[in-house]
């Protein structure tokens, strides 16, 4: 990865975490709308930034796809939040932040969610 992409990435997560993913009363998240990767891309998820880990093929594929199936397509933030998977993406859009990609740790995480309905 080029530090131009590395720089990308950071300020993409640093906008996505704010906007999306920010508590506050009674906000709803579709888990579906587009994020600041998804603008950034121009909805083509092939020049998309974000980790495919995360979300790829427009949410059908990652840890959002996940979520739709666990929790629906619309979440209301300050109920999420409670969830151990809130935590997680809190985590991912950090790591993201912070070096541009996803921990070794967050990463296992994810898989073992998504590998546990998999089984």
């Amino acid at each position: 990865m080029n530090g131009e992409n590395e720089e990308n990435i950071k300020n993409l997560a640093r906008k996505t975490l704010k906007k999306k993913w920010t508590q506050t009363d009674n906000k709803y998240i579709e888990l579906y709308s587009s994020c600041d990767f998804c603008f950034n891309a121009s909805w083509n998820c092939r020049n998309c930034l974000c980790p495919d880990l995360i979300c790829s093929e427009r949410g059908e594929r990652g840890f959002l796809k996940y979520l739709k199936n666990k929790y629906g397509d619309n979440l209301k933030i300050n109920e999420f939040c409670e969830k151990p998977e809130y935590d997680l993406i809190i985590a991912c859009l950090d790591n993201l932040i912070q070096t541009g990609k996803l921990s070794k740790s967050t990463e296992n995480q994810i898989n073992n969610l998504i590998n546990q309905v998999n089984d």
